[in-house]
């Protein structure tokens, strides 16, 4: 694929067709390229002109007289095929198609945009966008982009992919204000050829780049992305997504805009997590984001100081840290007794800290280089962050942000003797202390804007640094290696049709080594007392049905059925509960079931996702997951951190660790079945749509589990 891709990031030769001597696209392309100096040939196409900008301009493709890796094409979308059809004859294998007016813009724009993705593959031709602005290539020096370029033209290690080209100009002004340099730059639009995943993939391999950042709104091969994510975790290289599309109204702008289909949020989220994708929620966050995973060092735990020359400022940086999660430990006795050494005796020797004066206000670095070496020799410090107003001019008589500066000089001194991260944090945004800000980065130290975007950052830095270190574990591989007769299953589910009854699904989730309930169908009377007594009571006993996949609902069902005369009159009664509740609906008979001794309730499921294939859910049963919707996803296949996360992420966790007197519930066995249930959803993948164990009941730690009631519902079905 990197091969694939180099006409478009690593051309040789462009033709842009629809050049211009007029503003517009075709006349920025040309400029563009003249402008960072290109070092390949340009080759201007349009009918109109004999020259442009000092180019030779050629009447079309067909008449330049050398090969051309890539074409550009900046005319409107109508002429796109005729465009691509001439490439391809000339042998051109990329281009970049500029115009806007396809699948954004209903039925017509989609047929037009599904005739060049046809194409494109017939030919192979690797297409970026259309309705894009391009490519970015700042180490060669290749701007095929018709967007605004950066005034400072530095070459960094930041790749960038926007599906949005206006967004990817925002963020290039941004970057551009804070000294970031981009290794690549790419707008990918509607992706009618080559697809976000694909190009994150190529950045991933490229040496230049160091940081991923990425504003998506769906991926067109959900699979590929996890791939190519766990990839980007094989080789720490941090992918920063804003990922649009999280509300109903963003889903439709998103028709609106480059087409995609953005898909499941909560699976997004899911994947995101499972991968280590860092995700933001705005363009602030992302920014802040990527100075910081750009220039700051990994951290060493969880623990994050504070210093600065404000109670106020603690108090604000308390709160918000507490709402991100973030952990302010207290201070050791030695670190304490280090600062006294350094600070007037009426400061408060606490996490955050207020130094006061000593350091910045009475300019003594000596003295607050001290104290920021005393926080990072702390044990239970894992990330010291120094917090200070940088905005530019701040001591109007000097126009400079001396207080700063001191601060940065401080901050430097101080990374010499620590290797945990240490991070200059503006409690605001804009007009930054250039002086301090090149102080900082000519030694790789971040200085992070706005309060909650900041410490949302470093948060982020250190669940991506404990992500990196479970990835290392040996449990994170871990998994059952589980032996079954797939020929047989899937003979067996052909038989089957649409939603499996409660027995069919056990019985599939048995062959899966999950544990269920011991139970037999009974079609009379004297057959259900006989099952009851070789199960010993007490027993349920529920009516089988197709069409009643909600028993408590419909009256069909009995609990803790204590007897044979007890068993004898629920017979009765749950078959008339059953076609009362749905006259008419195939009853196949009653199951008794034994009763399972009291546990914790919770749910697990199976669904295939259409874009990320199956995604395995949990959750506390009851209200917990109809109400308040407390569950967690994972897709599988699931890792054994997978599962323990799953667990542990959900409110309701400490029930199962056990509380008001009640023992630990056995969580092996919820991951046990977590893990098998995975297997089976990639193995039946064509097969199976869904899964619905509901309730698995968990019992006393060291008990097992076992499952109550179950749901399969099969692909063939109508509701798939």
């Amino acid at each position: 694929m990197a091969v694939h891709l180099n006409g478009l990031l690593q051309p040789e030769s462009i033709a842009v067709v629809g050049a211009s001597e007029r503003p517009g696209p075709g006349h920025r392309i040309v400029k563009n390229l003249m402008t960072v100096g290109f070092p390949g040939e340009v080759y201007p196409v349009n009918p109109k002109y004999n020259q442009v900008l000092g180019l030779k301009c050629f009447p079309s493709i067909k008449d330049i007289p050398s090969d051309v890796d890539c074409l550009i094409s900046a005319v409107a979308s109508r002429h796109t095929m005729t465009v691509l059809k001439d490439g391809a004859e000339k042998g051109i294998r990329a281009a970049i198609l500029l115009a806007s007016g396809f699948a954004e813009l209903g039925e017509e724009g989609r047929a037009l945009q599904q005739a060049v993705e046809e194409f494109a593959r017939q030919t192979d031709i690797a297409v970026c966008g259309p309705n894009c602005l391009g490519i970015l290539n700042m180490h060669s020096r290749i701007a095929a982009y018709s967007g605004p370029l950066p005034e400072r033209l530095v070459a960094g290690q930041l790749g960038v992919v926007f599906q949005s080209g206006a967004l990817a100009c925002t963020l290039t002004g941004a970057c551009d204000e804070r000294g970031i340099g981009f290794s690549y730059l790419i707008s990918s639009g509607n992706e009618a050829g080559i697809e976000a995943s694909q190009y994150i993939e190529y950045l991933i391999n490229d040496p230049n780049t160091a940081v991923i950042a990425s504003y998506v709104e769906g991926f067109k091969d959900g699979r590929n992305f996890v791939r190519v994510a766990e990839l980007a975790a094989q080789k720490q290289k941090p992918i920063i997504m804003l990922k649009a599309g999280r509300s109903e109204k963003g889903r439709g702008a998103i028709l609106a805009h480059t087409g995609a289909l953005a898909g499941s949020e909560l699976v997004h989220r899911a994947v995101f997590r499972q991968k280590g994708i860092i995700t933001v929620s705005d363009l602030d966050e992302l920014i802040e984001n990527v100075e910081l995973f750009l220039r700051a060092r990994r951290p060493h735990g969880d623990g994050v100081s504070l210093i600065t020359i404000s109670g106020g400022e603690t108090c604000l940086l308390s709160d918000i840290a507490a709402d991100l999660g973030l952990e302010l430990p207290d201070l050791s006795p030695a670190t304490k007794e280090k600062l006294a050494k350094v600070l007037p005796a009426f400061v408060t020797l606490r996490n955050p800290l207020d130094s006061t004066d000593p350091g910045l206000v009475d300019r003594d670095v000596e003295a607050y280089t001290r104290c920021l070496e005393a926080l990072a020799q702390d044990e239970h410090i894992g990330v010291v962050i120094i917090s200070e107003d940088a905005r530019n001019g701040l001591q109007k008589s000097a126009g400079r942000n001396l207080i700063l500066q001191d601060a940065a000089s401080a901050a430097v001194r101080a990374t010499a003797t620590t290797d945990k991260p240490v991070v200059v944090l503006s409690m605001t945004s804009g007009f930054l202390d250039q002086i301090a800000l090149e102080t900082l980065h000519a030694s790789g130290l971040p200085l992070l804007q706005g309060a909650r975007e900041g410490l949302g950052a470093v948060r982020n830095l250190i669940e991506y640094s404990h992500f990196l270190q479970r990835r290392s574990s040996s449990s994170d591989t871990q998994s059952l290696q589980i032996s079954v007769d797939l020929a047989a299953i899937r003979s067996e589910l052909r038989e089957s049709k649409g939603v499996m009854v409660e027995r069919e699904s056990k019985a599939l989730l048995s062959r899966y080594g999950i544990p269920v309930t011991r139970e037999g169908l009974a079609t009379s009377v004297e057959e259900a007392v006989e099952v009851a007594r070789n199960l010993g009571f007490p027993v349920a006993l529920k009516v089988e049905s197709p069409g009643l996949t909600h028993k408590s609902e419909s009256g069909a069902i009995e609990l803790n059925v204590p007897d044979v005369h007890a068993v004898e009159s629920s017979y009765w009664k749950v078959l008339e509960s059953a076609r009362r509740y749905a006259p008419g609906a195939a009853i196949h008979g009653v199951l008794v079931q034994e009763m399972v001794p009291k546990g914790v309730e919770v749910i697990v499921g199976l669904k295939q996702d259409p874009h990320f294939g199956p995604v395995v859910l949990f959750g506390l049963g009851g209200i917990l997951v109809e109400v308040l919707r407390d569950f967690s996803l994972r897709p599988a296949p699931l890792a054994r951190r997978d599962a323990e996360e799953m667990i542990r992420e959900v409110r309701g966790y400490k029930i199962l660790e056990g509380v008001r007197g009640s023992l630990p519930a056995d969580v092996e066995g919820i991951i046990d079945v977590l893990f098998r249930l995975s297997q089976l959803g990639i193995d039946l993948r064509d097969e199976v749509a869904e899964v619905d164990i509901n309730p698995l009941l968990v019992l006393e730690d060291g008990l097992g589990v076992k499952v109550v009631d179950a749901l399969v519902v099969l692909k063939e079905s109508g509701r798939y």
